[in-house]
């Protein structure tokens, strides 16, 4: 995945799930770092938590676009 994206500076964010349980992690690109998070999401009782995290990544990206 690393090599698929041109800015060495963006952050990959990832997502482990069995389906109910989901924890996400971020990759610094540039620091060669790899950091999970501490927390469960479950689903469905934190539906509103997932949908917000996947928010949070998509304006993140939407505004590093408008800044090329």
């Amino acid at each position: 995945m690393d090599n698929l994206i041109d800015d060495k500076n963006r952050d990959i964010y990832g997502v482990i799930t069995i389906g109910t349980d989901w924890i996400f992690v971020k990759v610094d690109r540039a620091n060669k770092i790899i950091t999970k998070d501490k927390k469960i999401v479950r689903v469905p009782e934190e539906l509103d938590k997932l949908l917000g995290i996947f928010s949070f990544i998509i304006d993140e990206e939407e505004i590093l676009e408008e800044l090329k």
